[in-house]
């Protein structure tokens, strides 16, 4: 890395560092958390929320909402996908990160690119690492595998994507 490029990341990052707030202090005092999502896929952009009430320091449970958009103008297409489920979310605090894994299940919608659309039931699973902004904010990125057990059409594996992250706690 270059001299200039090096005091420029510690110029911007060190005071945003200073601010960092424990992961796990911050978990302790707040028991709500409200999460969004913003990434692209290959259809566009992609949106999702989730709430998060803090069972313990160590997990949390909650309930998410995530919207794929259909793309129909390339040669590979991409399913438009709309899904609202349920989850469990252990964290592993160090300092001012956070790394959290989440199982969970989910009604997943699908509008097909060809053939029928389907809603059916499947599980999803999101690994994902945050870092401590302040007392209520962490921001990080977050990669999540969606599948359906029940059409025949869809069984497997619908989605795997890469968001970023923000959490809000309060």
């Amino acid at each position: 890395m270059k001299k200039p490029t090096l005091l420029l990341s510690v110029i911007f990052l060190a005071p945003i560092m200073a601010l960092a707030d424990y992961s796990e202090s911050t978990f302790s005092k707040y028991e709500n958390s409200a999460w969004i999502s913003a990434g692209f896929t290959e259809g566009g952009f992609s949106l999702g929320a989730d709430y998060e009430y803090g069972a313990d320091r160590t997990y949390g449970i909650g309930g998410l909402t995530r919207f794929y958009k259909k793309d129909t103008t390339t040669t590979r297409g991409a399913h438009g996908i709309f899904m609202f489920g349920a989850f469990v979310r252990p964290h592993f605090h160090r300092r001012a990160w956070d790394l959290y894994i989440t199982p969970g299940i989910a009604i997943v919608n699908i509008d097909a690119t060809s053939g029928d659309d389907t809603t059916s039931l499947g599980p999803f699973f999101q690994v994902g690492l945050l870092y401590q902004m302040t007392d209520t904010m962490a921001l990080g990125v977050e990669n999540m595998i969606t599948s359906v057990w029940f059409d025949d059409d869809h069984r497997g594996i619908v989605k795997e994507d890469i968001m970023f992250r923000g959490r809000f706690s309060f």
